[in-house]
């Protein structure tokens, strides 16, 4: 079985994309329920579905990251 790749989390053979505002950990080796998905922080998304890491999470307008 070929590993899950980053973005999506992987059941039984098949392959589903975190959505849009979540993320995997890159760093994960575990990504076989829909927990694998991290939601960006608060004011924060990702400009399409399938993020493989926090940093393509970005802030909405008028927000910033500390």
């Amino acid at each position: 079985m070929e590993p899950c790749t980053p973005g999506y989390w992987c059941n039984s053979g098949q392959r589903f994309p975190c959505n849009r505002g979540f993320y995997t950990d890159a760093k994960a080796t575990e990504r076989t329920t829909l927990a694998a998905c991290h939601p960006c922080g608060a004011n924060a998304i990702t400009a399409t579905d399938h993020a493989a890491s926090e940093i393509e999470c970005y802030c909405n307008v008028g927000y910033y990251m500390n």
